[in-house]
């Protein structure tokens, strides 16, 4: 992940308007595994005002005509997320699992349960949030960015969330995290939620 990339994801998280409407940039990445730069896309939301956004379908052709063969790999959902599909499908699957029944006894002072950003997550914390990635992948919005992605041999096969956390606000659940999905080739699948995850012990 490059800082480049980090400070689009951030900025967008830091807006409070969820339009699914969306843009491209190609940028620059560096990360410390590649021994080579490379210049590659990402997609974010359209958001703070800007018109220029257009569905994901019609984002992923212009990017096709644009380049022949593009290296597109990320999707950063910005605030995507925070009304919508995003929101209520994640929270709906939620429901009967151990998010939701452990919420009471691990949340902080400001009613938060953070799922994220620990550097030795124990056991039912790994599960929480490989709950809340499978559900992620679970919905409507990311069925039709695979939908799109399929034309071109892709499809979203990963979630990665930093500062993720569930919250309860008037007896509602809600998730939050900067997030953003991984794109890979369509045949790689995605990790399965854990089995047996609402029994897991604190």
């Amino acid at each position: 992940m490059t800082g480049c990339w980090l400070l689009l994801c951030v900025s967008a998280f830091a807006q409070s308007n969820t339009p699914l409407l969306w843009r491209a940039e190609r940028i620059k990445h560096a990360p410390p595994a590649e021994t080579n730069p490379y210049f590659g896309w990402i997609i974010v939301p359209c958001e703070s005002g800007q018109t220029n956004g257009a569905s994901f379908k019609t984002t992923i052709d212009a990017i096709y005509r644009a380049e022949a063969a593009p290296i597109i790999k990320h999707v950063c959902l910005g605030a995507a997320h925070r009304t919508g599909a995003l929101q209520d499908e994640v929270i709906r699957q939620l429901k009967n699992t151990v998010v939701i029944q452990k919420y009471p006894t691990r949340h902080d002072a400001n009613g938060w349960m953070w799922l994220g950003g620990s550097e030795t997550p124990n056991r039912v914390t790994q599960t929480m949030c490989q709950l809340v990635h499978s559900a992620i992948l679970n919905t409507a919005v990311v069925r039709e960015m695979d939908e799109a992605l399929s034309e071109h041999g892709l499809r979203i096969t990963k979630v990665s969330t930093e500062k993720l956390y569930i919250a309860s606000e008037k007896g509602k659940f809600r998730w939050d995290a900067i997030a953003w999905l991984i794109i890979g080739k369509a045949e790689q699948s995605a990790a399965p939620a854990a089995a047996g995850a609402s029994s897991v012990e604190r």
